[in-house]
């Protein structure tokens, strides 16, 4: 059928975070931007001060509203890029946003040489993005 590792690390991460008090999962979101300080700030002095952040706003794809989402730690595990690509094999939501997201706030993307990606992908005419 395929490779399975992806799926079995996925359900332990969710099965230990259900675990967890202070964590609330949410799905079917799409992550637009993070909150940051200074670049919300209407002080432009701000914008000499260190980033910092404070939550992001997501998309709720079920009821197509923007919501803040505000966090005293934010961690981006977005998966992968693949779709930059006209062809690939990662799923259609594989589209960078979580490295984007962080870039512009400031922070680079740590190694992005272990990034995964296929790049034998086939390319069939009749087939969009396959």
């Amino acid at each position: 059928m395929g490779d399975g590792t992806g799926r079995a690390i996925m359900d332990g991460l969710v099965a230990a975070l259900k675990q967890k008090a202070n964590v609330e999962l949410e799905t079917n979101y799409t992550g637009v931007d993070l909150i940051t300080f200074p670049h919300n700030s209407r002080d432009p002095l701000a914008a000499y001060q260190p980033i910092a952040c404070h939550g992001a706003y997501v998309f709720d794809r079920a009821g197509k509203t923007v919501h803040r989402t505000l966090a005293a730690a934010t961690i981006l595990a977005t998966g992968g890029l693949g779709r930059i690509f006209r062809n690939t094999t990662n799923p259609p939501g594989a589209r960078g946003d979580g490295l984007a997201m962080a870039g512009r706030a400031g922070r680079a993307s740590p190694n992005a040489e272990y990034i995964q990606f296929h790049p034998t992908a086939l390319s069939v005419p009749a087939r969009k993005g396959s």
